[in-house]
């Protein structure tokens, strides 16, 4: 009497599973919407779109470097003057004395 049921569970399995395979993930083709299936006029106005791309992510990068540069310049000023008042408290305290 257990045999019938694992061979119906294995059969209930198989056909679950058959059903919730995904066919088009078997085959060994790019997706409809892949460079693959662009026509070659499409295909250029891709190659240009990936240079534009590049070369905002160039000045994006050129941004960023240039934004750091006037943080850290910011930094350097800000200690500069923590500096000089250090150094100006430490003079009154030596001509206090």
């Amino acid at each position: 009497m257990k045999k019938p049921t694992t061979l119906k569970i294995f059969i209930m399995a198989g056909f679950l599973a058959f059903f919730l395979v995904n066919v088009g993930s078997l085959r060994c083709e790019s997706p409809p919407g892949g460079r693959d299936n662009l026509s070659p006029q499409a295909n250029r106005s891709g190659v240009a779109l990936d240079k534009a791309r590049e070369q905002s992510w160039l000045e994006d990068q050129e941004d960023k470097s240039e934004r750091f540069k006037e943080l850290e310049w910011l930094i350097k000023q800000r200690l500069m003057k923590q500096y000089e008042r250090m150094e100006t408290a430490d003079y009154q305290e030596d001509n206090s004395d």
